[in-house]
Formats: structure tokens, sequence, C-alpha cells
């Protein structure tokens, strides 16, 4: 860990010390109230540091199922309440991620656009730096060979060559876990508002056909790629009957179960992600 590293994680406890830890945990003794965070491939070791805190601080994980049975019945509920999901799912997911979610029963949703499982890449992750303003937006709106195809031109390789995301084989083989549930993340991670309404028809559909293929299961909900949406969106995907789920910071409850979820840093420190998940880290211009 590097100096400023240290620096980041030392001031990050102070926080859950002294910047309103209780008043944070105390949001959650509500029983509709739901602690909703994510990441994307995250260190194990900080991974288990964090689900070590939060039970001990007397939280339970749910799952998807589990939220959708309390809005149905919010008899179900209970204070403290946490919900995990993971944006796409990458290889080692199994050996790696997997056995710390089962040690402290913490069940994940992981979100999953198909077609970039089946290529192993996720589209942007090559690219993402090397782009000025306004090219990533460009490519949103593109049709998928020639997104593709510029992907290639700018990385200077082949999309899809060196394997980041999990195998199809090993993705089939966690979906029957029990703590495991596939959900729908469009199937080739497609910026939602960018494409006509009968590009979305497609790809959700071919995402939901692979998704069942995979677990056995109907996805019910839907992660926005890029966390790109608008209102008319959500109403389209309620109406496809997908639940749409959003990433933006914030408490969550069951009357706005999906629209909030915290982010994590899958590289920064236990306690840095613990404040971002309740919402005590500034997220200011430098950071």
């Amino acid at each position: 860990m590097s100096m400023k590293d240290g620096f980041r994680s030392f001031r990050a406890w102070l926080r859950l010390l002294l910047g309103g830890r209780r008043e944070a945990l105390q949001r959650f003794n509500f029983p509709k109230q739901i602690l909703s965070f994510y990441a994307h491939n995250p260190e194990p070791a900080m991974l288990e540091e964090v689900l070590r805190w939060l039970k001990r601080h007397h939280f339970t994980f749910v799952s998807t199922a589990m939220i959708e049975e309390m809005v149905l019945d919010p008899s179900l509920c209970f204070p403290r309440m946490a919900w995990f999901s993971l944006d796409d799912v990458y290889d080692g997911f199994e050996y790696k991620l997997l056995p710390i979610l089962a040690k402290y029963q913490c069940p994940v949703t992981l979100f999953v656009a198909p077609n970039e499982t089946l290529r192993g890449e996720v589209w942007t992750a090559s690219i993402q730096e090397r782009l000025h303003p306004g090219e990533l937006d460009d490519l949103y709106s593109m049709v998928l060979p020639e997104r593709y195809a510029r992907v290639q031109a700018l990385s200077g390789r082949s999309f899809g060559i060196g394997r980041q995301l999990a195998a199809p084989s090993e993705l089939q083989h966690v979906a029957w876990h029990p703590l495991v549930t596939l959900e729908n993340k469009t199937f080739s991670n497609l910026s939602i508002p960018d494409r006509p309404r009968e590009d979305l028809e497609a790809e959700i559909s071919r995402a939901q056909a692979y998704l069942h293929k995979w677990s056995g299961r109907t996805p019910h909900c839907l992660c926005y790629p890029f966390n790109r949406w608008t209102q008319s969106d959500d109403l389209w995907l309620i109406q496809h009957n997908l639940r749409p789920i959003h990433s933006d910071p914030g408490p969550m409850s069951l009357s706005t179960f999906g629209l909030y979820r915290n982010a994590m840093d899958d590289h920064a420190s236990a306690s840095e992600n613990l404040c971002r998940i309740f919402n005590l880290w500034p997220q200011t211009p430098e950071e």
C-alpha cells in the first residue's frame, strides 16, 4: 500500500469512528431500509473485511428474491438488511469471491451481459483511457458491428482477446449456487437511451434467453449499463415485467428497491469502501 493509499485508509477509519457512523447505522434500524452496495471485481481481502464489519454490526445479507417477497409482504422485513450485487462476472469469481460470500452467507446478484461473457471482455475496458471527451458517447449509439470495429481500431487489437470475464462454463456453474442470482444487463452492455426500442427488444430478449439457459430461471431485473437511463426507460422496462436497477448513491427502501446502489471502489481499502457505501466519503474533484 502506498503512503497516499495508507493515508486515505486511515482517514476513512477516522470518518467511521468520528464522522457519523452511529447515525449512518441508525438509518438501517428501520425494517424497510436496505443497505444496497455493489462492485465490479473487488479485491477478495477487502470484500471479506467489509462483509465481516457488516456482520459484526448486525447486518443480515438478503437476496433479490427475498426483497421481492418483502415488497409483496412488508411484514417479512427486519432491521439492518444489506443487498450486494456485482456488475459483470470476472474471471475467477468462483474461487476468489464465492467462498468469501459463502463464509458470510451473503447472497449476490450478478448483472450479466451475455454477449460480453461470450467474448470475454467488457467492451469499454481496453479503450476508456484512450478516448477524448465525447468519444465514448458516440460509441454508445453505434450498432454492434460498427462499435466493435471502432473498439478494435482504438485498442489496436481484436475485441475479446485476453479473457477478463468469467467463461460461460464458469458462469453457468456458479449460477446454480444457492447464493447466486443472475439478472439482466442487456445482451451486449448496450446503453439503453441511445438505441431504438426495437433494438432493445432484441437485446433484452436475447439476454433473457441466455440467462435462463445458464441459470434455469428468468431474470426479473435489468441493470442499466453505464447507469444511462431516462424515466421513460423505467416505465418501458416495468411494462416488460423487468425491475429497473440504477447505480446512484443513497439509502434504499422497499419502496425504492433498485433505485439506489452505492458503488465500491474495487481497489480501495475496506475502510474507504465502508465510508462509500454509507455515504460518509465526500466525492470531491481531487478524488
